[in-house]
């Protein structure tokens, strides 16, 4: 079962996206235009929701060019980088991890097909779609394209938008085959847990170390509630059983953002029945969740780490002059990047530098290393670019 209802929500999303292809909307009539279609409404938002928030390159020599794709991506809330030749492409996509980028199959210095090459070789470059922009006369039967999404310029911008949703939406093909390194950390951390998808969790969360964060909570207050639905189904209190009902309804949605899917099954179909009093019919329900709660959170809390920081100092260690202070003002860029980018791989280079990250920014650190052992980066990163303003010299 794992795996099955993103599936389901990826086919569903391509599915929905076919009616934003060319040929598949009828023209409006120039006297008397027609409501909008519900289904090109449902496709359309479908569409925003896949690409608002994504950051894409597009590298064309042709500034004309640039603009006509770049402002339908503006439009559509992703964020855009522009390079004006192969060169420029590959060293902003070697700093930057994009979701998708744009590159024209004539670029200067080097060509669209090696850029492409290139940020495959990249340690995150299997994840990234590229979508190759061709003249009208190789288009789509360019026979070196060598991928699987490529449009003819000048580029339609409503096939752009849609030819890029629909990539994202089952760039999961790709990714399954060479998976980004904190996938593999979720997979290494979480192993496999009969009852939670995670790669539909994430998916919904986004970053990481959130969805570990979010998980590890909600496992913390399951538990803690384990037995009070059977208790206040046997107690038949009318005030109890509508606050159960309210639960219910909040555990379904937790449950579903993180991939509980039988919890999330078994708290959908609690809910009517709380409402209506059918307490014959619950308590078996409820029986089998309160169950499967201990169960999942056993095992949950069980792989993830602990949060509490280990309480000992790391030895001081000065970070001096010259490249030894370079260094160090590297691994702090690096730590902001990772922050940034909610990524799992923060803990682990700030476990590697702690001694040197503690002597440079001092003994705020500490704070620091909490909020990073309990995964809160957007806290994190608030404490680190707050102790880094305080720390230069004014």
């Amino acid at each position: 079962m794992t795996g099955s209802l993103l599936a389901a929500a990826a086919a569903a999303a391509l599915a929905a996206l076919a009616f934003l292809l060319p040929g598949r909307r009828r023209p409006p009539s120039p006297a008397a235009p027609p409501p909008p279609d519900p289904a090109v409404r449902a496709a359309e938002a479908c569409r925003r929701a896949l690409l608002a928030g994504k950051r894409v390159l597009v590298a064309d020599q042709d500034a004309a060019a640039r603009e006509e794709a770049v402002r339908p991506l503006l439009g559509a809330g992703m964020h855009v980088d522009v390079a004006s030749d192969g060169r420029e492409a590959i060293v902003r996509a070697r700093a930057i991890t994009y979701d998708a980028i744009l590159v024209d199959r004539d670029l200067p210095l080097i060509d669209g097909a090696r850029v492409r090459d290139t940020v495959r070789r990249f340690p995150t470059g299997n994840d990234v779609i590229v979508v190759m922009l061709c003249s009208p006369a190789t288009g789509r039967d360019d026979p070196e394209s060598g991928v699987g999404w490529h449009l003819a310029k000048p580029v339609d911008a409503d096939l752009l938008l849609t030819t890029l949703a629909r990539a994202l939406a089952g760039s999961a093909g790709p990714s399954a085959a060479t998976p980004h390194r904190d996938q593999v950390r979720l997979r290494e951390l979480l192993g496999e847990i009969d009852g939670l998808d995670v790669a539909l969790g994430r998916r919904y969360v986004g970053g990481d170390a959130t969805y570990v964060r979010l998980l590890r909570r909600f496992a913390l207050r399951q538990r803690a509630a384990l037995g009070k639905l059977p208790a206040d189904l046997a107690a038949g209190d009318p005030a109890r059983l509508e606050e159960a009902a309210i639960a219910m309804h909040a555990l379904k949605g937790a449950a579903a953002t993180l991939g509980a899917t039988r919890v999330h099954a078994l708290a959908r179909d609690l809910e009517p029945l709380l409402r209506d009093r059918a307490l014959d019919r619950a308590a078996p329900l409820a029986a089998a969740l309160d169950a499967e709660l201990a169960r999942l959170t056993d095992a949950i809390l069980a792989r993830l780490p602990d949060p509490t920081p280990t309480g000992h100092a790391p030895p001081a260690v000065s970070a001096g002059p010259g490249r030894d202070a370079r260094v160090v003002e590297s691994v702090v860029a690096r730590l902001t990047e990772l922050l940034e980018a909610d990524s799992l791989e923060a803990r682990e280079l700030f476990l590697l530098h702690e001694a040197e990250l503690s002597a440079r920014l001092g003994p705020a650190a500490d704070v620091l290393a909490a909020e990073i052992a309990d995964l809160d980066y957007t806290a994190a990163l608030a404490t680190l670019r707050g102790m880094l303003g305080e720390s230069r010299p004014h």
